[in-house]
């Protein structure tokens, strides 16, 4: 089974993810590592990275492209996998999650909630100990800032009191 973590910038799906593939003994595949990847051939990468601008559609395709591949690969040594991202466009995630289920006969989605203080807490804790992801605050705030269109669940970030558990499939 590929166990997908999704959530929005700050949650802690990385964190969630390590825990989950320390304690189950799951092979977790970096998704960022592949952007990383990608990105090291695309002239805009560090300037979307350092800038916080979200990645174009396309750059997300090739990179999931790049992931299912890897994550084939993965599966002839082992029957599970775990991966972690965001997954906030429903037209890209989508065939992510149908081709990646079939690479490890099924999967299950975890999508990680927390209000926009719980996740400004981490990614302030995130830059103080430098952790190497891809987004930052800025980034987030990127995202927030984006309008709903029934594609993203960042939405459910303007929404509900501080403290509630927000959540949007």
């Amino acid at each position: 089974m590929l166990i997908a973590i999704a959530g929005a910038i700050g949650s802690g799906k990385s964190t969630i993810a390590n825990e989950v593939s320390l304690r189950l003994a799951i092979p977790l595949h970096s998704i960022d590592d592949d952007k990383r990847a990608i990105g090291a051939t695309h002239p805009d990468f560090e300037r979307w990275v350092a800038g916080g601008i979200p990645f174009p559609d396309e750059f997300r395709r090739r990179v999931y492209e790049r992931t299912l591949d890897e994550l084939a690969a993965l599966a002839e040594e082992h029957p599970h996998a775990i991966v972690e991202e965001t997954f906030h466009r429903r037209e890209i995630r989508e065939p992510f999650f149908r081709d990646g289920g079939h690479l490890f006969r099924g999967i299950c989605v975890i999508e990680v909630a927390v209000t926009p203080e719980v996740a400004a807490s981490h990614l302030l804790h995130r830059a103080r100990e430098d952790e190497d992801h891809l987004a930052g605050r800025a980034m987030f705030d990127a995202f927030v800032a984006v309008e709903d269109d029934a594609s993203t669940s960042y939405s459910a970030y303007r929404a509900g009191p501080a403290g509630a558990l927000l959540s949007k499939t």
